[in-house]
């Protein structure tokens, strides 16, 4: 009866910390925008503590609604009899002193005079930017090793290793990193792709080019007038394409000049020219 109502006075706590945390984040934004990102990170992080700590302690809450951890029962490894595990009272302890050290940092607990009251609050305000979010990250991995040594049956020495391996996720902050990662190779993906838009842009003036240096090679006896005349035809049709960069416009004049050149040196000559 006693752990029934305890559990349950921590899930009071549970709540009224994500009130807190909700409410700091409105806060923030109505007085420092751009302020409030930390306390967005605590407010999911107690959000997502008070769902495990459902899961966890279920067994200990009032009507012991352990259904509510069946969809476990799809991790692997796990079957549905190793769910009615009977939940640590040490872990439950635990999160009972990180609790009373959440409330001590919310109650702004500091000794301190009036003269010394602004950078107090200044300090106070930094701790609580800081601490907040770890202590809810704390709770959450708890709250997430309790469920899943039960779950599992694990030991303490391994349930021991796995709030460190989870914990170090927070300090090392793998999840900011991972995000670095993805934004880098989407940063990178974008640019092979304006290179391949840009390679697939450059592709018909690359085309002309060609076109006009195999005719600048043939000799002027297998001039081909009809060639010449198409090669011509699609630099003006390209010239007026609105999205053709500047290098490629000059790309296509010196095509073009080159192409005027060889028709010159046809008239020169004394050959027919075809308008």
């Amino acid at each position: 009866m006693l752990v029934t109502i305890w559990a349950t006075l921590l899930l009071l706590a549970f709540l009224w910390s994500v009130f807190l945390f909700a409410l700091t984040v409105i806060d923030r934004r109505q007085q420092k925008p751009g302020g409030e990102r930390r306390q967005e990170t605590g407010a999911v992080y107690a959000f997502a503590g008070l769902c495990l700590f459902v899961l966890a302690f279920a067994d200990r809450l009032p009507f012991s609604p352990t259904n509510l951890r069946d969809p476990l029962a799809f991790l692997p490894g796990v079957d549905e009899s190793s769910l009615d595990f009977e939940s640590s009272l040490v872990g439950l302890l635990l999160i009972t002193a990180i609790y009373i050290a959440r409330i001590l940092v919310f109650l702004q607990l500091v000794p301190g005079n009036d003269a010394s009251r602004m950078n107090r609050d200044d300090l106070l305000e930094v701790l609580r930017d800081i601490l907040a979010p770890l202590l809810a990250f704390v709770t959450l991995d708890l709250c997430l090793t309790v469920l899943l040594a039960g779950s599992y049956e694990w030991n303490g020495l391994i349930a021991l290793l796995a709030f460190a391996v989870v914990l170090a996720l927070f300090f090392f902050r793998i999840g900011e990193r991972a995000a670095e990662l993805a934004r880098s190779i989407q940063g990178v993906i974008v640019l092979i792709a304006k290179w391949l838009a840009r390679a697939f842009r450059s592709l018909p003036v690359a085309i002309i080019e060609a076109f006009v240096w195999f005719e600048s090679l043939r000799p002027r006896a297998a001039d081909n007038d009809a060639m010449n005349r198409w090669i011509a035809n699609r630099i003006e049709k390209l010239d007026g394409d609105p999205d053709l960069s500047a290098k490629q416009r000059e790309r296509l004049d010196r095509a073009y000049k080159r192409l005027l050149a060889k028709r010159e040196k046809r008239r020169k000559t004394g050959k027919r020219i075809e308008p």
